[in-house]
Formats: structure tokens, C-alpha cells, sequence
């Protein structure tokens, strides 16, 4: 969905698997880490948030992302069912950036609640999870009584980002606020599934629904009468459950993707379920947002990157794209600068300043360029290591040493999923030859800045590269007998 007068932040966001999906919970133990109670998952290291055993959660609430027991680090993947429920004490909550699943009524009736955190790293919301949030709903609004004995201020969290001074919101990585007036929601864009009965009888007044969601259960928004707008960024659009948008607002209206209109009228979205009728988004962005930052909010000076757009870092200041052309003798990955890329493109960003933020214009220039690293555009999994026509490959991805503690390609232990990231693939072989000759665990960058007049550009000289000895793109040493693109002293060449 394309919004002409919306900024939006595409933070690069690297987010865990959903591994707690065949976790083995061991639930007839409940164990306290600071203020919360866990299930512990011992054999995979695993953590899923758990009631009190007794009383109710209250206040100000933060999930880790991990936390020590008798010495062993766990990682909390899951919010348990019916976690939270009815702890209608609870003021706040921030999820920490490893929860992948938010659990069936885990925060149901919290009425209390006036911001929650959801991290990019979430990817289903279970069954009425926020049903009943609706704090301070339609029925304390009509009460003469209670408006005029308390001080709507109080009531709403701290505003963020750029939003309207009322609002609930759940976007990447910022919070989501409830008022007792207008309560407007923005689906992380990690969300592959909102269960049924997820915000059955909430206060929402406008929701978003990011391209990322494949499902919407039976009852998911039903009985939000104050729902007047819907926002869909689904771009193959499916049928959604029984009764999943039922009794919402009479006036309620639903924005598409453009040209998707009739798709949608197809697949049920009609207007006799959105009687305020049904809009195409025609409108364009016109540049992207991007820090230089991970998923757990640590500002870095390199990032692995990619976009469904194609954009120009021509004139951005303080960040720099690179594209992986080939390897040098000392098997270090030879990175060229490029000003334009296009969409569904890996690159590595590299700035001079950690966590810089910048604007980057979206461009319909169309180029292509012969790079050895993929895109992880939306939602993308990606395997440490894998066979293709019978070749063994091993994927990297950008992150520090563990033994020089520099920035550099690095392997990762088991399947994780990404968006708006990139990774290296390269032969296994080539990989363990280069661990052994440089007695590290990552490879390192070797970066080329040249300006490109045309796709194929020129590399400056390398004083790494054994002269006279050329490579394909793989990095391995040929003769150059056949068509194609080589590289030579540190210089890529064509041969007819």
C-alpha cells in the first residue's frame, strides 16, 4: 500500500523464527525471573510467558528478550494463552524482540492497558489476544458521570512517531496507544495470521493490515462498532473468516492496493460487509525510511539491506550501498558502490554514523547488476546452509566477529527469518577454506567506492588481488575462455 503523505520507517529489522512452535514446554512447573512467571522449554533453551499463580499482573510490564536461570540463558519466544488475562491492573507492556507468537486471550479484557509494544520479530496474534482492550469503550463515553470526573490526558500513553494527538497504533518497533476517544491500529508488518476474535469488541476506529498477512480468523474485528476505516495492504487478497468484520461501524470504509478492487469484491470483501464503500489507493511514497540499526535497537555502521522498491542513494548523505562482485585472494568479499538499487536487491548499507536515520527517494530507474548477495525482502527464511544442483552452500549474514568482535559476513546456527535484509551465499568449500586460512569466524569486506557511468561499473585497484589472476564471480580462479563477466587486478571485465 502506497501512501503519498505518510513517512514510513522501514527500520532493518532481523527477527527470530518461530522456533517455539515445536518447543516442548514443560508446564507443570511455573518459574519466577524478576516479576514474571515462564513454562521453560530445557531442551532448546526456550521461554513462554506465564500467568500468576496467584493474583494478577499490574503496572508497567517488560518481556525480555532473554534472561539467566540456574546459569542457562533462555529466550522468550511466546506469550502464553490467557497470560495476561483480565489483569486489568496492567498499565503498559513492552515485548521484547524475540517473541514470535502472541498467545490465544492473552491479553483479553486489560482494560486498563494504555500502551503495548510489539516487536517486528511477532508473527501471529492468537485468538482474542486484545479482545475487550477496549478501555474506556462507547459505554464510559455516554456516561455524563465519568467524563466530566476525570482528565482524558491521563489516560493516554506518551505520543510517538508522527501520529494524530489520539490514537492506538502497532507499528514496528513503536507503541501502541489507546484513547478513550479514537482508538486507530497499524499491524506490524511481521504478522502472518490474526486469529479469531483477535480484537472481537475492541475500540478500534481504523486498523491497517500489512501485505504479510495471510489469514484472518472468524470474528477477528467483530462487534468493534466504533471500526470506521480499514486499510488493507494485502495485495492477493483471500477470504477472510465467518463473520470476521461483522457489526463494525455502518459508515466503515476499505482502502486496497490500487488496481485490486474487483480481487477483493471477489474474495468477499463487499460492500455489504464495508458499507462505506470500497477505494483504490492510487497515492505514491516517494522515499523510504532507513536507520542503521538491528531488531534488538542496536545502532550499527553496517547493515544487510533490501527493499520491494527500487531506490537512488545518489544524493544521501553518510550512507553508502554496496553490491558483493566477486573474492580476493585473501578471500575477502570484494564490495562495489552503486547508487541505484533496484528492487528486490541485497545490498550492505555502510555509514560513518552508527544508527544514522535517512531518507532514501524511490527511483523507476531500472538497472541490474551481477551480485553474489540475496534479498530478504518480507518475511524471508533463511536455512544456515543449503544444497542447489548438487552444490553445497553456506549463508552469512552481516554481524560482528566473535573473535575480532569486527562487522563482517557471518554464519548463523539454525533457520531465521527476515525483512529488509540481505545475505551472502557461497560455496561451503570456499567458506571452510577461508575460516581455515584466516583463523576467524567471518568473512571480511574489502569495499570498492567508484562511481558507475553504466550497470557494469569499474573497480578501482585492489592491492589485495594477485595480479594477472582472474576469478569468476564466485570467486574462484578460471581462465577466461568464455563469455562473461570477470574480474582481474581488482577491476571487473567483460569478455565477448
Amino acid at each position: 500500500m502506497k501512501r503519498k503523505s505518510t513517512t514510513f520507517l522501514l527500520i532493518v529489522l532481523m527477527s527470530m523464527v518461530g522456533a517455539n512452535a515445536f518447543a516442548a514446554f514443560d508446564t507443570s512447573t511455573k518459574v519466577q525471573v524478576g516479576n514474571l512467571y515462564y513454562y521453560l522449554d530445557t531442551s532448546n533453551h526456550l521461554a513462554e510467558v506465564t500467568s500468576k499463580p496467584s493474583g494478577k499482573y499490574s503496572g508497567d510490564i517488560v518481556i525480555p528478550a532473554s534472561f539467566s536461570y540456574n546459569n542457562i540463558s533462555y529466550s522468550v519466544t511466546s506469550i502464553g494463552s490467557l497470560a495476561f488475562s483480565q489483569c486489568r491492573g496492567l498499565t503498559s507492556v513492552t515485548i521484547g524482540n524475540s517473541v514470535t507468537t502472541i498467545g490465544d486471550w492473552a491479553f483479553c479484557d486489560c482494560n486498563g492497558l494504555t500502551s503495548v509494544t510489539i516487536p517486528n520479530s511477532v508473527t501471529s496474534i492468537g485468538e482474542g489476544a486484545f479482545s475487550e482492550c477496549f478501555f474506556l469503550y462507547d459505554n464510559f463515553i455516554n456516561n455524563t458521570d465519568f467524563v466530566n470526573s476525570y482528565n482524558y490526558d491521563n489516560w493516554g500513553a506518551t505520543i510517538v512517531d508522527e501520529e494524530t494527538e489520539d490514537g492506538l497504533l502497532i507499528k514496528d518497533n513503536v507503541v501502541l496507544r489507546y484513547r478513550p476517544w479514537a482508538i486507530s491500529v497499524t499491524i506490524p508488518n511481521s504478522v502472518t495470521s490474526i486469529e479469531h476474535s483477535a480484537f472481537w469488541s475492541s475500540g478500534l476506529t481504523s486498523v491497517t493490515i500489512p501485505n504479510s498477512v495471510t489469514s484472518i480468523g472468524e470474528g477477528a474485528f467483530r462487534e468493534s462498532s466504533s471500526l470506521t476505516s480499514v486499510i488493507s495492504e494485502i495485495e492477493i487478497p483471500f477470504a477472510f473468516g465467518f463473520d470476521a468484520f461483522s457489526n463494525i461501524a455502518s459508515t466503515c470504509t476499505l482502502t486496497v492496493p490500487a488496481g485490486t478492487r474487483d480481487a477483493y469484491i471477489a474474495a468477499g470483501w463487499t460492500e455489504s460487509v464495508f458499507k462505506g464503500g470500497i477505494v483504490e489507493d492510487t497515492s505514491e511514497d516517494t522515499f523510504v525510511k532507513i536507520k542503521m540499526a538491528t531488531s534488538s535497537g542496536t545502532n550499527r555502521n553496517m547493515i544487510g539491506y533490501s527493499n520491494n522498491k527500487s531506490l537512488d542513494f545518489t544524493n544521501v548523505s553518510d550512507v553508502t550501498a554496496y553490491i558483493a562482485v566477486g573474492f580476493t585472494d585473501a578471500k575477502k568479499v570484494i564490495m562495489a558502490h552503486v547508487n541505484i538499487v533496484p528492487a528486490n536487491t541485497g545490498v550492505v548499507l555502510k555509514s560513518q554514523t552508527e544508527g544514522v536515520e535517512v531518507d532514501v527517494p524511490i527511483t523507476d530507474r531500472d538497472v541490474y547488476y551481477s551480485n553474489l548477495l540475496q534479498p530478504a525482502v518480507d518475511n524471508v527464511t533463511i536455512q544456515p546452509t543449503e544444497t542447489i544442483d548438487g552444490v553445497n552452500y553456506t549463508n552469512l549474514m552481516v554481524g560482528k566477529d566473535n573473535t575480532t568482535n569486527k562487522l563482517g559476513f557471518i554464519t548463523f546456527n539454525s533457520a531465521v527469518t527476515r525483512s529488509n535484509n540481505s545475505y551472502l551465499r557461497v560455496p561451503t568449500t570456499f567458506y571452510q577454506n577461508a575460516m581455515v586460512a584466516g583463523a576467524r569466524s567471518s568473512l571480511d569486506m574489502v569495499f570498492i567506492d567508484s562511481d558507475e557511468p553504466t550497470a557494469i561499473e569499474s573497480l578501482m585497484q585492489s592491492d589485495t588481488m594477485a595480479d594477472g589472476v582472474c576469478y569468476d564471480l564466485q570467486g574462484r580462479k578460471v581462465i577466461p575462455a568464455q563469455k562473461g563477466l570477470y574480474i582481474r587486478n581488482g577491476k571487473k571485465f567483460y569478455v565477448k
